[in-house]
């Protein structure tokens, strides 16, 4: 598979038998695809999370268990599933949404509501959007303590150079982390310090999440 904007085609051969050469592949549970976009791992998270809330539908609406077991099965077994296993891809406008929509579908079968700020405010639930926040940050912090040889280190370090293809670059990684760390009022510089001493978190719980995260 080869990745870039658009397809080409590959002759590479092992032993003069040649490679079947595909658009996507499944590796360590992610879907890479030769766009080197989300969209095919986003729509088989929602499936899976959806897939989840389903088979916890009969103790989400069941009316003897308390909310709080509900709301600790919803963020220890359903919002995981929501969250891509690539830990250093930045979602976009559109994954959000369908990530917040499978989320509030969920919470709907535990309280039998429809007003979104109802629901968030009766289950207690991390919502989706922090719950990846947190993990960008997490991530962010693992690679700032990593040792320069490491792969990943040199990766998220390396100045690429080159030809620049024409339309407008798509967002990295390092921007979403930027943006999270604004809302927080955490300087770029701050997030470094307070990482090597393994003092870079966000709240469990925040104060304000927004929807366009």
């Amino acid at each position: 598979m080869k990745v870039r904007r658009t397809s080409s085609n590959l002759k590479i051969s092992i032993d003069g038998i040649p490679l079947k050469q595909v658009s996507e592949f499944k590796y360590l549970g992610s879907i890479f695809t030769e766009d080197g976009r989300l969209n095919r791992e986003i729509e088989t998270r929602v499936q899976k999370a959806n897939s989840v809330s389903y088979h916890l539908a009969p103790l989400l609406k069941h009316p003897n268990i308390p909310i709080e077991t509900k709301a600790k099965l919803i963020n220890s077994i359903f919002i995981p599933h929501l969250d891509i296993s690539v830990p250093d891809m930045d979602p976009d406008q559109k994954s959000r949404t369908q990530k917040t929509t499978c989320e509030i579908r969920c919470l709907r079968r535990a309280v039998n509501k429809t007003r979104r700020d109802m629901i968030r405010e009766m289950m207690g639930t991390t919502p989706v959007l922090h719950y990846i926040q947190r993990q960008r940050i997490r991530w962010f912090g693992h690679l700032i303590r990593m040792a320069p040889h490491q792969l990943d280190s040199k990766a998220y370090n390396k100045k690429i150079s080159g030809y620049k293809a024409r339309g407008g670059p798509r967002k990295a990684w390092v921007e979403g982390v930027k943006d999270t760390l604004k809302t927080h009022n955490i300087s770029p510089i701050q997030a470094v310090h307070l990482a090597r001493d393994r003092k870079l978190f966000l709240p469990s719980t925040p104060k304000m999440v927004q929807e366009n995260g």
